[in-house]
């Protein structure tokens, strides 16, 4: 079952009565919501989509998360699902990603466009998965060399970034990148 719950301008509690427990896809815009319970009883729920511009913490997931999709908030990310594939967490005004405490190791998407990032945590470079990366519209000048140790990597997209020439140049000749 795939369940959407769109708030009104002036609604800030989520009805989580309508989230049954058979809930596969659940999809949760508001502009006031500043607190969503948790999710965590939503054993079979494979995708969460938060549109949420004034959300302070993420709530507690599902374990079996798939795919997270984040749009707007104004909150810290740390704790992520351990079977995570999918992650889109754009216009949340991040500038950096080192409070995650771990990434999932079987992460294949991650998309963190339309932040203020100007690198990538260690962490993340660690990870062996990742085919489809979206880092547009930050502020990136330069790219860490180990980006090009991910042998998965088919994709990657680094749209209204300011990369020095130099960069550019490499991503070129190594990755047949154009600018």
């Amino acid at each position: 079952m795939n369940v959407r719950i769109k708030l009104r301008k002036t609604q800030s509690l989520v009805p989580l009565e309508k989230v049954l427990p058979e809930t596969i896809s659940l999809e949760i815009i508001g502009d006031n919501i500043e607190k969503i319970p948790d999710l965590g009883h939503l054993h079979l729920c494979k995708s969460v989509s938060l549109q949420c511009p004034e959300l302070k913490r993420l709530p507690v997931l599902p374990e079996n998360l798939v795919t997270l999709k984040i749009k707007s908030g104004r909150f810290i990310i740390d704790q992520l699902p351990e079977k995570l594939e999918i992650l889109k967490i754009s216009h949340l005004n991040l500038e950096n990603l080192d409070s995650v405490l771990s990434w999932p190791i079987e992460l294949k998407n991650a998309d963190f466009s339309h932040n203020q990032l100007s690198h990538l945590p260690a962490s993340f470079l660690e990870l062996k998965s990742i085919s489809r990366l979206s880092l547009d519209g930050n502020r990136f000048s330069t790219l860490p060399k180990d980006i090009y140790l991910f042998k998965n990597l088919n994709h990657l997209s680094i749209d209204n970034n300011p990369l020095e020439d130099q960069e550019k140049n490499e991503l070129f000749q190594k990755l047949g990148i154009w600018f």
